[in-house]
Order: C-alpha cells, then structure tokens, then sequence
C-alpha cells in the first residue's frame, strides 16, 4: 500500500513538474502576426518591439503592452462648417493612415487613440479653408483641402508614430435649400455621380453616350508630365496662385497645367476664358498625340494607351482595344481639323447665392439636332 501511494505521488509530481514546465515555455516563447508586432514590458518599463514570427520573453518578468496593427487604418471626419457666402456644409475627409514601422512604441506610449488628435487636426485645417471660399470655390478645390489635410497630419502626427497615407475629399454636402437651388448641369456629377451625369448630358442632346473617362486633378498632373509637357499659345498674360503665365507660346508641366485650366477669377469674364484656356490645353494634348507616326502604329498606340491608363477611370467597356481601334480611327485627323466652341449661353447671372451661367435654349436645340444627324460642322454657334 506504501509502495502505490509512493508511486502515485510520484506521478503526480511528475505531471505537476511537467504542466509548470509547460506553463513556464508557454509564457516563455510567444508569436507575433503578420501585420502586428507586440510592445513588450519589463517590470512596467519599455523594453522591445516583438515583431512577426516566433519571440522570447522571460516568464513573470516580461509582459506585452499592447498588440498595434501595421495595416492601413480609416477614419472618416465629418466637418460641419460656412462657406464665404453663408452656405451651410458638410466636410467629410477619409484619412487613411498606419503606424509607421520602428516608431511602434511612440505610437503606443504617446498617444492611446490617434482618432481624436487626426479629427482635431481635420477640423483646423478645413474650417480655414472653406470660409475663405465660396461653395462653388470649395467644390473646385476639392484636391487642395485634401492636400492641406495631408500635409498637415503628416508633419503633425509623425511625432506620435502614424504615417498619413491620404486624405481625400469624399463629399462635400451643403444644407437641404442649398442643393434645391444647384439645378445647374454641373451639379449633376457633385449629386448623382457619373450615371447622373451621364443622364443629364443624354437628356439634354437627345443622343447617347456609349463610353466614359474621367480624369481628377492628380491624374491631370501626372498625365501631363508623362507627355513631357504640353504647349500652348496663350493669348495674355496671367498670374493666378503663385504661377505666373506669360503671353505667346508656353510649356506646362503638371501643376502649371493645372492651374492654366482651373484659373479664373484673373480674367473679367471668368468662366469663358477659363473654358478657352481649358480649349487651348485640349489642343496642345492632341497636338502631343494626333501625329502620324503614333495614329498609323497600333504599337505605339498600345503604349501610349498604357502610359496614360493609371491616371483615368473609365466604364467597362473603355479597354485598351477599344481605345487602340478609336486611335486608328482618328489616324486621318490632325489638329488643325479640329473646332472648339462652347455651348452657347446668354451670359451669367445670381441665382440666390449660385453664380450660373444661363444657356441659349433655342442654338443649344439645334446644337442637338447637328449631334443627332451628324451635321456638327455645319453648326454655328450664338451667345457668347
């Protein structure tokens, strides 16, 4: 009977030795996950940043702070605020950000939720901007807020470990009377996107759109730079936003290009020399491209289609083919073939607080009727 008591004890000591051992490698050795890494204590003191894979950590005297992600993190800010001219808005700005890898720690220790610090920063920086403009001003620079959010956040919370991977504008809501009175054609894409648009545009000539492409202002930046430039005759001289554009022929490069197009407030009838000037960036684009040694080279139209496809979005049926045959197509056109005329208004005018341009109802009918019967160089435009 001693003799089994003794055995049992001994088992059971056995087995309590192994469960400790077991508990002490347990507590010993730990893993980290792709995409994470653990802040590791001593004694409640920092002491190293466990990363992806198998790690060791001595029982009792080491302990894991906390677990941050590395993964690219939203957060969506909502800015309620006034334009210049008293239109009530809504703001949102989608920060898409990431603890900056070897900077673990100070995101852990120097900011417990980087959420509130990022919405204080949006709220400054976007309150400046948009009560200095108009609401049809904040539509426009869209791209401009988004890039003073960025630059911002970056310098500001590079200090407490997070990396600002982008901000983009992604609405801009003005109060309820407000969208009532934007029954302009442009507000069609701010309000309904591009089917909106789209429809507007049909309904307005009686003809089908059967492709789209658009292109935002970064894409108008990096397409113009991956055409070296583009040339252009300007007519007068201007200065607007801190790029000054001389008379006669000029090269753009991408932000001077952008700012060529978008200019308007440095001319006394705004929005027609800004569509002229729109019209002549068009012209020196074409000028680039309509050359018979690109337009006779399916190759060289295969190339030029893939240099410029990352900055457009297209519909589904807008593909490489599709663009490659159209370039074929054209391979008889030059630039001197080509007539720009805007669709003819009767001039501007306030509705409310809304600047717009009113159209000529009755040269905009026969504008479509020329659409409709492909008789477009027999049209001569009116108005202004």
């Amino acid at each position: 009977m001693d003799s089994l008591i003794s055995t049992v004890l001994n088992w059971v000591g056995i087995i309590v030795a192994g469960l400790f051992v077991l508990l002490l490698l347990k507590m010993t050795f730990f893993t980290v996950s792709n995409q994470t890494v653990k802040i590791i204590e001593r004694f409640g003191k920092y002491k190293k940043t466990a990363r992806a894979g198998l790690n060791i950590k001595i029982p009792l005297v080491d302990s894991v702070r906390a677990t941050p992600s590395l993964q690219v993190l939203q957060h969506v800010v909502t800015v309620d605020t006034i334009t210049k001219d008293k239109v009530s808005v809504k703001v949102a700005v989608a920060v898409q950000y990431q603890v900056i890898e070897g900077q673990e720690a100070d995101a852990v220790y120097k900011l417990s939720n980087p959420e509130p610090q990022i919405e204080t920063f949006v709220f400054d920086v976007v309150r400046s901007q948009v009560t200095t403009q108009t609401l049809d001003e904040v539509f426009n620079s869209k791209s401009d807020i988004a890039n003073a959010v960025n630059n911002e956040l970056t310098a500001d919370m590079a200090a407490f470990g997070y990396r600002i991977l982008r901000s983009p504008v992604t609405e801009i809501d003005p109060e309820a009377s407000v969208k009532q009175a934007m029954n302009k054609i442009n507000a069609a894409l701010s309000f309904g996107g591009v089917p909106l648009l789209v429809q507007t545009l049909e309904g307005l000539f009686g003809v089908r759109i059967d492709r789209v492409a658009i292109i935002d202002f970064e894409g108008f930046k990096g397409l113009t730079n991956a055409l070296g430039g583009v040339m252009v005759n300007n007519p007068q001289a201007f200065t607007s936003r801190g790029h000054t554009f001389n008379q006669g022929e000029i090269i753009l490069n991408g932000d001077q290009a952008l700012e060529f197009v978008r200019a308007r407030y440095p001319f006394t009838d705004g929005d027609y020399t800004r569509v002229r000037n729109q019209q002549l960036f068009l012209k020196g684009v074409m000028q680039k491209l309509f050359t018979r040694e690109t337009l006779t080279n399916p190759g060289m139209i295969a190339e030029t289609v893939d240099q410029f496809s990352p900055y457009l979005t297209v519909d589904a049926g807008f593909d490489s083919a599709y663009l490659t045959g159209l370039g074929l197509s054209l391979r008889d056109i030059r630039t001197e073939n080509l007539r720009f005329f805007t669709a003819p208004t009767l001039g501007t005018g306030m509705e409310g607080s809304q600047s717009v341009v009113y159209p000529d109802w009755a040269s905009l009918e026969q504008l479509a009727l020329h659409l409709q019967n492909d008789t477009v160089d027999k049209y001569e435009p009116t108005g202004r």
